[in-house]
């Protein structure tokens, strides 16, 4: 959304979702990774250069880690649909049978890969081949630490609107962000055993009773809430070339939700 945002396509955001790229960098285990500054000059497989997961991976490795992340190669499951601005980045166009960045990994065409958490295949991969690591294995604590630490829990997945839609009902995108207000109210209320769901977790009210009494709430809605994030990831994108000038957040957010 932010790269189209930035070459004048109209669509505007609404909200997002959250995974955290700690959860989701992989490492071959025969190339000698132990370290996150052992990636440097390593091949990473992913979906496609520009992807959330991947501004994330790089970022977080950068800033947090010290590592160079210019002197990675990226093998992109498909070609660039936007220009990158960055010079020098090597990123080869993977041919052949589409394949997932995980399969790659587990084929032998890259050291490590990034994407996304809830692929099944890749969690089925890492609880049981030994050929593959987590980077970070105590990513739970890490991710943890991160939240308390620097308020970061990364959002990834936009939901949008359209910018026609956005001009002609100017209320829109409001109602929908209470409306994504309230369902993270029910979602909690079925958490803590309020509701009438019921999960096969053990002590599912009980850990989610402990989370927000520890962490708070992990999810918080609202520009104001996660401007932290939001400017870390539009630095992230002009920094690595995703967008030539850095992006503002009127730029990118409906207006309905600039108060928010």
């Amino acid at each position: 959304l932010l790269i189209a945002r930035a070459k004048g396509i109209p669509v505007k955001a609404v909200g997002a979702v959250v995974p955290v790229p700690l959860n989701s960098i992989i490492a071959r285990s025969d190339r000698g990774i132990t370290t996150p500054k052992d990636l440097e000059g390593k091949t990473f497989a992913t979906v496609g250069y520009g992807s959330a997961i991947s501004t994330y991976t790089r970022g977080f490795l950068k800033d947090f880690y010290g590592v160079n992340i210019n002197t990675f190669k990226w093998l992109s499951g498909g070609p660039n649909r936007f220009e990158v601005y960055a010079k020098d980045i090597a990123i080869e166009f993977a041919t052949g049978p589409r394949k997932s960045p995980v399969q790659r990994l587990l084929d032998g065409e890259a050291d490590a890969s990034t994407g996304d958490i809830t692929d099944a295949q890749a969690w089925k991969t890492l609880e049981s081949t030994p050929t593959v690591k987590r980077m970070f294995p105590d990513y739970v604590e890490l991710n943890r630490k991160l939240w308390q630490e620097k308020g970061i829990f990364t959002p990834v997945h936009i939901i949008v609107m359209g910018g026609k839609l956005n001009r002609e009902h100017p209320d829109l995108a409001k109602r929908l962000y209470d409306a994504f207000v309230q369902s993270k109210e029910l979602a909690y209320s079925d958490a803590l055993g309020e509701g009438t769901s019921y999960s096969m977790l053990f002590a599912m009210r009980e850990t989610m009773r402990d989370q927000l009494a520890t962490l708070g709430d992990m999810y918080p809605y609202g520009i104001k809430a996660n401007q932290g994030t939001i400017d870390m990831f539009l630095d992230y994108n002009v920094q690595q070339g995703l967008t030539k000038n850095r992006m503002t957040v009127d730029q990118i957010f409906a207006k309905g939700t600039l108060d928010t």
